[in-house]
Order: C-alpha cells, then structure tokens, then sequence
C-alpha cells in the first residue's frame, strides 16, 4: 500500500471532500493503539462510534476506540463488544427494542430485518477489542482495514466510477434501520469489497453526518486500485466539481425574446 499521506492528497485533489477521508484499523489490543492516538476515555465521556468517525474527519485526530468507551447499544452489539445479559433472548429483545424505538411497526417485521443485520460474526469479535480511526493524512498505522469518505452525491458517483474502473461490476449499497457504522467499517473488511452507506438516524442525529453527505468504504487493501481508477477516470473526462456542457444556444421566454428583438446589436447592422 503506498503512503497514506500521498494517498490523501490524492484523494483531495480530486474530490475535494469538505472532512478528511478515514482510515480504519481494528487492533487485538490496547497495545495495538498509535502513541500519539487520543484515547475517548481519557476525554472522561462514553460516546457512540459515530461520534468518534465525526471527531476524526472534521477534527483531524487520531482516535482509539475500546469498547468501554461506547455506550452505543447498538455499536456494543454489531462489533460484538457486548452481548444481552444472561436469560435474555437475544432476537426477542432486539425486536422489541426495535418496535419502542420506533424503528420498526411490529414485532414481526422487527425479526425479518433482524436476520438481514450485518453484525459482527463471532469469529471475528474474538479477535478485536478496539479500532483505530484516524485521518488518511496522518499515516497512523502500518495497515488499514477499512477507508471511508464523506461525500455529496456528486462525489459518491465519483468514487463509484473509480472504484469500478479497476474492479468491475457495481457497488452496492445496503439500507436499514440504523448501525451505518457497521455498515462502514466492518462490512468492506469482511466482504472485501466497496459499498456507500446512507448514514443513519444515529449517525445523523449523534454523528452529524450532514443531510447531504453519503458514506463510500472501501476495504484499505484496494485503496491503491481506487486511486488508479480516480486517476484515470479524470483523465478520460469524468470530473469533480461535475463539468456541465455549456456549448449550446438558449431558448427564452416569449416575453425576453420579444424584447430582445427591439435591441440593435451593435456591429450587426441596423434592423429593417
């Protein structure tokens, strides 16, 4: 993987994101966690893991994650950082949480979107106990799981354009009820593949993801590819800011043309 500071200046140059794109590294342990990281409990607050990708990209830290500093039911869950107390069913207690929140009409549709819910598999949730989350700029770890980039609509068409020009095929996006952040750090690193994510009402409403942003993740180790395809794509025409074809001669209103045509344009000879 090349230099993630080059990487960033790559991806600034042309997109011209308004926050920082992520790097995401997951860690088996605290020992895994950057020096010059910002721990959230050092901060003496617990925070939901959307907060912690809002810090990192508008702010531009370093930060580590442990599961003691989430009090995110749901990111607890979907990063397998918690489990429902003992006697408890786990699917019956999700699904009513579900219909009280107000996510979900009944307790039976609550169960259907249950098992589409990309959690965190249990052989996955042995292995990290906490996650780096860090502006690409700062080269912060030796490897990357997951990238993310906050974007318009714009330019999510053009990340999708880049990322196919070298892979092929499409990118897909998978909308639920909630858990964008499972959606954008896990999902690419365990699929290997890209996706965008339309952030949530958590994400929204805790992480201030804009009204206008869309999330485009990618797994770190096609980074290289992407950037290609960014390169490529922009050399063959497609760029961002989009540019509008401007060679063609209005039609106006009937009122503007009627007035337009009492005008004697000058070195155009007089009217009859």
């Amino acid at each position: 993987m090349r230099d993630l500071n080059e990487a960033n200046d790559i991806i600034m140059k042309y997109l011209r994101l308004d926050t920082h794109p992520l790097a995401v590294k997951f860690v088996s342990s605290d020992g895994g966690f950057p020096d010059r990281a910002r721990k959230i409990g050092d901060l003496g607050i617990k925070i939901a893991l959307c907060q912690a990708t809002s810090i990192a990209r508008r702010f531009g830290w370093i930060i580590a994650v442990s599961p003691a500093d989430i009090n995110c039911a749901s990111g607890l869950l979907g990063f397998g950082w918690g489990e429902l107390a003992s006697g408890l069913n786990r699917e019956e207690e999700l699904a009513n949480f579900m219909v009280t929140a107000g996510y979900i009409k009944d307790s039976e549709r609550a169960k259907k979107t249950i098992e589409a819910l990309p959690l965190l598999k249990d052989e996955h949730a042995s292995r990290y106990s906490g996650l780096v989350i860090s502006p690409l700029k700062c080269n912060a770890t030796e490897s990357v799981d997951t990238v993310l980039m906050y974007g318009n609509a714009a330019q999510l068409s053009r990340m999708i354009q880049s990322y196919v020009y070298i892979m092929g095929g499409t990118v897909k996006s998978e909308s639920n009820v909630g858990l964008s952040c499972v959606a954008e750090m896990i999902q690419p690193m365990v699929e290997l593949t890209a996706r965008y994510v339309i952030p949530g009402r958590g994400e929204r409403s805790l992480g201030m993801a804009g009204n206008d942003e869309v999330v485009f993740a990618l797994p770190g180790e096609q980074l290289d590819d992407f950037l290609t395809g960014l390169r490529e794509t922009h050399k063959a025409g497609s760029r961002y800011p989009i540019i509008q074809y401007l060679f063609f001669e209005p039609v106006y209103t009937p009122a503007i043309m009627e007035f337009r045509d009492k005008i004697q344009i000058r070195g155009a000879g007089s009217k009859e």
